[in-house]
């Protein structure tokens, strides 16, 4: 095989550098075994596995590759992790550029099997040629990922022997030169040597045993050792010297771990039989000082057998930890005779919350468990008061949860009263003698015979007549918004309730919709009634407001007959009168016959009455009631509303009511003079209807 062809010349495949498989490959450990890795194509030119004899005599001849130097330098931070620095640029990185990289390395970077993470964290492996990925690691990225676990292993070990040295250069020659090595490892193979043993490893262990069993130092030279051990058969289970040499350097290193331990074991293990010994003399205090102990224990092996600085710090440690020993026994002795006190108090029912420690002393020393406990009697009487104390607030504890346990049994009755009372509230309302406009002292005779009243006097809390009248005011509330509703559907269906509507034809309007399906029967009859009864004390007031209005009319019509030229007589008729006013303007005020009849009547009445003054009979007079015309009276009513919207003005506004309460003076004056009989009946007239434009004009 020519090393200077390419590899893709041998058959058109490239074949991969031969993997190493170590078994836990460090400075101290030897290579195992060579072989090809399992994916690749085994060349057909000479090509064979390598051993690990043929291996360590090629150390020799093969040739450790030169690496130029690099700008990049490898460094270690604080933590322990390596950064590079690139000595142009003055920059670092923690990645590893590909200069310092070894080929196995860098056949590792070319690998199509990748790794990478799933975002739960499960680590999977994909081929980026393939477009495969599996969960498990291909044989192939395994086998690289060893070698460069061990080329790593190798450095941060610093071998400093020969064979290490070039055991590690070996290592980095085989990864660049690849499988061309093969063929000039097999070259140089020497003739196989009968073997002893059925493996090579199986001839090293017997190798290590060996020197083992001869109990060689880690310090022995190879020339003393071969001394010892030359004569025994296995010697001669290793056949090649380098091999053997290599193993014995391997075992000093590790004879030396196991003596530097064996060491560090035995100091330990004088180090506890000290701590020991010292615990369980009684000799030891806790306020013992060192060079006491020192004149005691001067001649006594174990002592001895520690060095002076450790031995201080050791006796230090055991007195700390008898001082703590004592404080502790003497806190479980405490905790034990509080349980043993706290015990014999629970048992002694003459104990109660009006008992005083005084008495408490007596009634212990007269307890036949205190008594006959040792160590309750030498008890800490600040702890016994302690335990007699917490005692005695556990019995007001109890005496407590008990009242509070009668407090809320109380109370669970006064709500079952309450609710018992409710449900009676409940049963009226059902029934339809209870309702939202009922009155406590109406309903008070059937609440006194009904048991569920009679329960709930006397007790706390709400009265009856506060969850009457509670319970009543959620009626009117629900009977607002009943009423609400059923307002809202009839105006939507245009329907109005007058004072003669029957209640079927309400109820025809509104059962139809659904919102009136939650509206108890009595609520929508007695929405209807309230309807009806507005309805009617609107038609009420309609009347009034007609009558009035139809009085003002009538006082107007009398006008004309006051404007009569002669005026009236008592005596005059209403067809002697019409002719003589139907021409007026003011005539057609009243636009119905009946009506302009009874103004003419009344007219007439009121002559009559004023006629009667002057013929009444001579004797005692008696006081009359002063009777006004009407269209006087309906003045009158009009000032008095004026007199009451002016209580609040203004000191000119007073003296306008004061202006406008002279003409009544003068209507009284008249009136009065035309009872005494001293002025005519026309002179009263013109009186009267200067007064009524004076009226006029205010109003």
């Amino acid at each position: 095989m020519d090393p200077a062809r390419p590899p893709a010349q041998y058959g058109g495949t490239s074949f991969l550098p031969p993997t190493i498989t170590f078994s836990q490959l460090n400075a101290n450990q030897t290579v195992t075994s060579f072989s090809m890795p399992p994916n690749s194509t085994t060349p057909s030119a000479g090509w064979r596995p390598v051993t690990p004899v043929q291996f360590l005599n090629h150390i020799n001849t093969s040739v450790t590759p030169t690496i130029p130097e690099s700008i990049w330098s490898e460094h270690r931070a604080p933590d322990g992790r390596y950064f590079y620095y690139n000595k142009e640029t003055k920059q670092s990185s923690w990645i590893k550029p590909n200069e310092l990289k070894s080929h196995t390395e860098l056949l590792l970077d070319q690998c199509p099997w990748q790794e990478y993470k799933t975002p739960d964290g499960k680590v999977y492996y994909h081929n980026r040629d393939t477009k495969e990925s599996v969960w498990t690691i291909p044989h192939e990225l395994d086998e690289l990922k060893r070698l460069v676990e061990a080329e790593q292993l190798l450095k941060e070990s610093k071998p400093q022997s020969d064979i290490e040295r070039a055991m590690q250069a070996t290592l980095e020659s085989i990864a660049m030169q690849g499988p061309m090595l093969g063929a000039d490892l097999e070259k140089s193979t020497e003739k196989p040597v009968e073997e002893v043993y059925k493996d090579k490893k199986e001839a090293a262990d017997a190798f290590r045993e060996l020197l083992k069993d001869k109990k060689i130092q880690c310090n022995a030279s190879w020339e003393q050792t071969m001394r010892i051990i030359q004569g025994d058969p296995r010697y001669r289970a290793i056949p090649k010297l380098q091999e053997k040499k290599q193993i014995f350097n391997a075992y000093k290193v590790q004879r030396a771990k196991e003596e530097k331990e064996e060491m560090r074991q035995r100091q330990r293990k004088s180090k506890e039989d000290l701590e020991k010994w010292l615990q369980e003399n009684d000799k030891v205090t806790p306020t013992m000082r060192y060079r006491r102990a020192e004149e005691l224990f001067k001649d006594e092996r174990v002592w001895n057998a520690v060095p002076e600085m450790e031995r201080r710090d050791i006796f230090k440690d055991v007195q700390f930890y008898l001082d703590k020993k004592e404080k502790e026994e003497a806190r479980v002795l405490r905790k034990k005779n509080i349980r043993a006190l706290a015990a014999i108090l629970a048992g002694m029912p003459e104990v109660t919350v009006e008992t005083t420690w005084r008495e408490g002393r007596k009634l212990l020393a007269e307890n036949t468990a205190f008594l006959n406990d040792e160590s309750l009697q030498n008890m800490d009487k600040e702890d016994a008061l302690i335990v007699w104390e917490e005692h005695i607030r556990g019995l007001e504890a109890e005496e407590k949860a008990e009242k509070e346990a009668e407090a809320l049994r109380e109370k669970r009755q006064c709500r079952k009263r309450r609710e018992a009372f409710q449900q009676m509230l409940d049963e009226m309302y059902k029934m339809g003698v209870l309702n939202c406009h009922s009155l406590w002292r109406v309903l008070y005779p059937t609440f006194a015979k009904d048991p569920r009243f009679t329960e709930m006097l006397g007790q706390p809390g709400s009265t009856p007549l506060d969850l009457f009248k509670f319970y009543v005011m959620n009626l009117k509330e629900r009977f607002d918004y009943d009423k609400r509703i059923l307002k809202a559907i009839l105006k939507e269906k245009k329907f109005t309730v007058e004072a003669e509507t029957a209640y079927e034809n309400f109820l025809k309007q509104v059962k139809d919709d659904t919102r009136t399906a939650d509206i108890p029967v009595c609520n929508m009859k007695q929405c209807f009634e309230a309807l009806v009864e507005r309805a009617k004390s609107k038609e009420k007031d309609r009347m009034k407001e007609e009558s009035r209005r139809k009085k003002a009319l009538q006082d107007s019509f009398t006008e004309i007959f006051r404007k009569l030229v002669p005026p009236l007589e008592p005596t005059s008729t209403w067809e002697e009168v019409r002719p003589l006013v139907c021409e007026d303007p003011d005539f057609q005020i009243l636009t119905e016959e009946e009506d302009r009849i009874s103004a003419f009547n009344d007219f007439i009445e009121y002559l009559s009455v004023s006629c009667s003054h002057h013929h009444h009979s001579h004797g005692k007079k008696k006081k009359k009631t002063k009777r006004l015309s009407p269209r006087d009276d309906a003045h009158d009513r009009v000032s008095r509303k004026k007199k009451k919207k002016e209580k609040s003005t203004s000191s000119d506004e007073e003296f306008e009511k004061k202006r406008k309460k002279k003409p009544e003076k003068d209507a009284s004056n008249m009136s009065s003079d035309a009872e005494s009989g001293e002025i005519s009946e026309g002179e009263l007239e013109r009186k009267r209807r200067r007064i009524l434009k004076e009226l006029k004009k205010q109003a």
